[in-house]
């Protein structure tokens, strides 16, 4: 099972998002895993698509201050993910209507079905824990954003001490 180290991409954790909606939150945080590989640059504006379609299905706010939203795209070469902190909520239309505070982007290839559940079970394993929810929404740099997914990979026994 991947660590939570190997999923999120350090350059694309971001320990304050100046987003403050949903949709904006997505971009910056899409523009940020751009930034940190370059080479997805081209699937841009399809990536945003997705992504909107995906919250025209349902909210990706699950709840307890965190949102996943979670783009599956066939030319994505591997799974990424990035983090944000909005210390002042942002609306997500969260099924428990609170603001999310901790927004999860997470991009997926389409067809390899095993991996994404596996990764998105390593999510949600994790951010089910209300420490690390809390040691999350408080981080205020990105260090402190690593401290605390590789405590989480430590209790997990998947990450080094």
């Amino acid at each position: 099972m991947p660590n939570l180290l190997d999923l999120v991409d350090a350059d694309a954790i971001l320990p304050r998002l100046r987003a403050d909606t949903r949709d904006a939150a997505i971009v910056e945080l899409l523009d940020a895993l751009i930034a940190a590989n370059p080479a997805l640059a081209p699937l841009r504006d399809a990536l945003l698509e997705v992504a909107r379609q995906r919250e025209r299905q349902g909210s990706t706010g699950f709840g307890k201050g965190i949102a996943v939203p979670h783009i599956r795209h066939a030319d994505l070469p591997r799974i990424s993910a990035a983090i944000g902190i909005a210390p002042d909520g942002i609306d997500f239309a969260a099924l428990d209507h609170q603001p999310v505070r901790v927004v999860v982007l997470m991009l997926s290839p389409r067809g390899d079905n095993e991996a994404h559940i596996t990764a998105m079970e390593v999510l949600f394993g994790s951010l089910n824990d209300a420490d690390f929810r809390a040691a999350l929404a408080g981080a205020d740099s990105r260090e402190s954003i690593l401290d605390t997914l590789r405590a989480a990979d430590t209790r997990r026994g998947v990450g080094s001490a």
